[in-house]
C-alpha cells in the first residue's frame, strides 16, 4: 500500500509554507479527489494516468515546468545533466524572449526524474510546489479570489464537486470538508482557551498587585508600612525617622522623657483618705456622716 496522509497532515504542510487558511479550506478537498488511488485520498506517489501530474497536489510537469525545476534544484537535484544552458536560463526566470524559442518543456528523462523526485520528497516540498504554482496563477489571472484560481488549476475536479448528482465526488467532498472544518474548529477552540487562560492569569496578577498595593498603602502615621519593631528603641527610631518634630533619635543617646500632662503621684506622698461605710452602721452612711449625727445628738442633750 502506498503512503497516504490524513487531512490534518495536508493542512499542516500547506500552513507551514504560508498558504492562507481560506485557500487551505478549498484546496484540501480538491487534493483529496485529485490524489486518490483505489479510493484512498492523499496518496504521496499519486500519478495521473493521462498526464504527467504527480503527488498529493497533482501539479502537471508540462504545464508548470519552471516550478518543478525550481523545487528540484532547491532540493539538491543535479539539473545540469537534465537540461541545456538555454533551458535552465528560461526555467530559472520562467521568461521566454520574443525572438527565442520556448525550450522549457521537460524531456522524457527529465519527466521521469521529476516523477521519482516527487515520490521521494516529503509532503512539505510538495506543498511548496503547490504554493509556487498557486501564486503564479494568481498573477496570471490578476485575481486574489481563491476559487477562481483553483478552478483554473483543477477545472475537472471542481466541475465534479459542483455536480450534485456525482455521488462519489459528493461523498468524498463532504467527508474531507468535515475533516477540514473540525480541524480549524479545534484550532480555534485551543486558541480561544489559551486566550482565556492568559486573560485569567493577567487578571489574577492584577488583583494580586492591587492587594499588595493596598497592604503597602500609607496609614495615618507611617508613609509606608514599616517592618514591625522588635523593641521599644526600634519603635522610637522608626517614629523619629517619620516625624522628626517629635524628637531626634541619635545613636548612643537615650530618648527624652515624655512630657507629663498631669502630675504623677510620688510613692511617699500620703494617700488620699478613703471613705467607706462602717460595718454594722446605718445603711448608706459614711463614718464622717455618723460622726456628724453623734455631735448633733450630744449637743441636744
Amino acid at each position: 500500500m502506498e503512503e497516504n496522509y490524513s487531512a490534518q497532515q495536508v493542512i499542516e504542510a500547506l500552513a507551514s509554507v504560508g498558504v492562507p487558511q481560506q485557500v487551505i479550506e478549498l484546496v484540501v478537498p480538491i487534493a483529496a479527489y485529485e490524489s486518490r488511488v483505489d479510493g484512498v485520498p492523499f496518496v504521496h506517489e499519486a500519478a495521473d494516468k493521462l498526464s504527467p501530474s504527480y503527488g498529493v497536489f497533482q501539479i502537471n510537469v508540462d504545464s508548470e515546468p519552471a516550478f518543478y525545476y525550481k523545487v528540484m534544484k532547491d532540493s539538491g537535484i543535479d539539473v545540469e545533466g537534465l537540461f541545456t544552458k538555454q533551458q535552465m536560463k528560461q526555467l530559472e526566470t520562467n521568461i521566454v524572449g520574443e525572438d527565442d524559442t520556448d525550450v522549457r518543456d521537460f524531456s522524457d528523462e527529465a519527466k521521469a526524474k521529476a516523477k521519482t523526485f516527487m515520490a521521494k520528497t516529503d509532503l512539505k516540498t510538495q506543498a511548496q510546489l503547490f504554493k509556487l504554482v498557486y501564486d503564479n496563477k494568481a498573477k496570471e489571472l490578476d485575481t486574489d479570489e481563491p476559487m477562481k484560481i483553483l478552478s483554473n488549476m483543477y477545472s475537472m475536479t471542481v466541475d465534479k464537486y459542483n455536480d450534485s448528482e456525482n455521488e462519489d465526488a459528493q461523498e468524498l467532498k463532504g467527508k474531507i470538508e468535515g475533516d477540514v472544518s473540525d480541524y480549524f474548529a479545534s484550532k480555534q477552540k485551543i486558541k480561544d482557551d489559551t486566550s482565556l487562560f492568559k486573560q485569567a492569569e493577567e487578571d489574577s496578577m492584577t488583583v494580586e498587585e492591587n492587594q499588595n498595593t493596598e497592604e503597602d498603602a500609607p496609614n495615618s502615621f507611617f508613609p509606608q508600612r514599616p517592618t514591625p519593631a522588635k523593641n521599644y528603641f526600634q519603635l522610637l527610631k522608626q517614629i523619629s525617622a517619620v516625624n522628626p518634630t517629635v524628637f531626634k533619635f541619635e545613636k548612643g543617646k537615650k530618648p527624652p522623657r515624655p512630657k507629663m500632662t498631669k502630675p504623677i503621684a510620688k510613692a511617699n506622698d500620703p494617700k488620699p483618705k478613703m471613705t467607706k461605710p462602717i460595718e454594722g452602721g446605718p445603711q448608706g452612711l459614711s463614718e464622717e456622716q455618723i460622726q456628724q449625727v453623734r455631735e448633733i445628738i450630744n449637743a441636744n442633750k
